[in-house]
């Protein structure tokens, strides 16, 4: 029951904190209040639209289930999602505040200037400040479905529903938020490219197609290494990354650096892929699920 109600939370988390998530809304809510405040709502609304799904799961199933129950929980997820993400951003902004300040302090700066080393620190903490703020968010579903459990609420949800919500929350979070957390985590291992000014604009319009093309061989990927996981075929994900490494072949030999980053973003990614199977499908074949149903 508590398992079955901490994928459920996941799910909405990571609808909420990814998927009704733009870049553009990301980058918005790391300069500006409003954009935190705005981020909350939709969250919300993304566990709102999960908290529906519970709902008209317990209809079908002919289950009763207290919906001012589910609805409070949704709304204890949200506000406390709301609290952390303002307390980040004030943090944030104070830090780099303190350390531009120090820097300008210690050297005369331009106003141009100043904005490079603020902009600078905010790439400097990036990582840790996201990797700390996904962990809280995680301890604060589960410290809410342990009060859960201490209340005595009960959840039922059939096999064959449960399987379709593990398998669903392993897809959703090998696509969008393992590419974000890659991106995020790894983003200063991106060897740089040197140009010639003549072909500057020539390369803005080719990496703009070279990274959704990269993005989407990096989902592809990881959906793969999901199947043949369930299939139990583990020796044919080695195809995968020769598949991958005779594409790149010639930038590989050539260029050593992107030959590290290559290495290390396709071990990320079936790392990440294989540690989500694990935690969040278990136990999940093909076999088990065409016995189900």
């Amino acid at each position: 029951m508590s398992y079955n109600l901490f994928l459920i939370a996941i799910i909405g988390h990571v609808l909420g904190d990814y998927y009704f998530q733009s870049q553009k809304l990301a980058d918005y809510k790391d300069e500006f209040f409003l954009g935190v405040v705005e981020h909350s709502l939709l969250y919300s609304l993304a566990m709102f639209i999960i908290v529906l799904s519970i709902k008209l799961i317990s209809h079908i199933i002919t289950y009763r289930l207290e919906m001012k129950v589910v609805i409070l929980y949704a709304l204890i997820f949200s506000v406390l999602h709301f609290f952390i993400d303002a307390v980040k951003y004030e943090a944030s902004i104070l830090f780099v505040k303190k350390k531009s300040k120090k820097e300008t302090m210690n050297h005369k700066r331009t106003e141009i200037s100043q904005k490079k080393i603020k902009e600078g620190y905010k790439e400097q903490i990036k990582p840790y400040v996201y990797v700390v703020d996904q962990l809280l968010h995680i301890v604060v579903i589960i410290l809410v479905i342990l009060k859960v459990i201490k209340s005595g609420y009960s959840f039922f949800i059939p096999e064959e529903i449960e399987i379709g919500i593990r398998m669903l929350t392993g897809l959703l979070i090998i696509f969008k938020p393992t590419n974000i957390t890659f991106n995020t985590i790894i983003k200063e291992y991106k060897p740089e490219i040197k140009q010639k000014e003549n072909e500057i604009e020539q390369s803005k319009n080719e990496k703009v197609i070279d990274r959704n093309a990269g993005r989407s061989i990096g989902n592809l990927e990881r959906l793969l290494v999901f199947l043949l996981l369930m299939a139990n075929q583990y020796s044919a994900i080695g195809f995968i990354f020769a598949a991958k490494s005779i594409t790149r072949y010639d930038r590989i030999v050539h260029e050593q650096e992107f030959a590290e980053y290559y290495l290390l973003g396709t071990l990320f990614s079936i790392t990440a892929t294989i540690i989500v199977y694990f935690i969040f499908s278990n136990g999940l074949s093909i076999d088990t699920i065409t016995n189900t149903f």
